[in-house]
């Protein structure tokens, strides 16, 4: 059973880094079961890898992958996709994407679990 934080009022975001196959999608889980979490809409959001990590062809991958699903779907683009282009666009709107999260009322602590961001200097 999780029981609910009442007397934190600290709201927390927490960027979760790590390596593949070390626990990453057992904590999210664990953390985002939890009532007063809200991690957003995917468990890895890539935008800083995708920006920043040239190793192993991971900006390219990231990047051409996020603009195919938007440019090239044949039914209407995902609005994840849209809104992932969008951080990495300006990047100013992915924290306030979390900040949002975390304006709800009962919401502490929300975050981006992406392993490959231990690949950033």
């Amino acid at each position: 059973m999780v029981v609910p934080i009442k007397n934190l009022q600290q709201k927390t975001f927490l960027l979760g880094i790590g390596a593949q196959k070390a626990g990453t999608t057992w904590l999210y889980d664990y953390l985002n079961q939890h009532p007063n979490t809200d991690m957003g809409f995917t468990k890895e959001y890539h935008i800083f890898d995708a920006l920043y990590i040239d190793e192993q062809d991971i900006k390219k991958y990231f990047l051409q992958q996020r603009i195919n699903n938007v440019t090239h779907a044949e039914s209407k683009p995902n609005l994840e996709d849209i809104t992932l282009l969008q951080f990495l666009e300006n990047t100013d709107t992915y924290f306030e994407y979390f900040k949002k999260n975390t304006a709800q009322q009962d919401i502490l602590l929300t975050g981006d679990m992406t392993p490959s961001y231990s690949g950033l200097t």
